[in-house]
């Protein structure tokens, strides 16, 4: 006797959702902390390699020819990851005071706040690192 199986359909949630912007937002705060961890992890031990093999003057040179550039992209990569995340958060800080920002048109007038601020404290960041401003 064999038993018979139903061959089940899978739910459309999958294939008709639209992905929200403040879901979206969301997640990306989430990996925005996760890769910053990530990054200076990595960061910090680029560093130390390079104080530990310092006394190899052959890889102490290559690595700050070739190296630097990976190391100031890394850099910049944090400091854009970082300042997505201090954005999101003071917009997350204010939503759990819970005074503004629940209503769709602020949703949307916060999104782009924080895009702003993101793209503010990036350059000045960056202003930080090159210019020394």
């Amino acid at each position: 006797m064999a038993i018979r199986i139903k061959q089940r359909q899978l739910s459309p949630h999958i294939t008709i959702y639209n992905p929200q912007l403040a879901s979206m937002f969301s997640v990306f705060h989430r990996m925005s902390g996760i890769l910053m961890v990530l990054g200076v992890s990595f960061l910090l031990i680029f560093v130390k390699a390079i104080n530990y093999y310092s006394s190899n003057y052959a890889f102490y040179s290559l690595g700050f020819f070739f190296l630097d550039y990976l190391y100031f992209g890394l850099a910049l990569c944090i400091a854009l990851i970082l300042s997505f995340h201090i954005a999101n958060g003071i917009r997350h800080l204010i939503w759990d005071f819970g005074v503004v920002g629940f209503t769709i048109k602020e949703v949307f007038l916060s999104h782009k706040l924080v895009i702003l601020l993101c793209i503010v404290l990036f350059l000045r960041f960056v202003g930080l690192t090159i210019f020394s401003l």
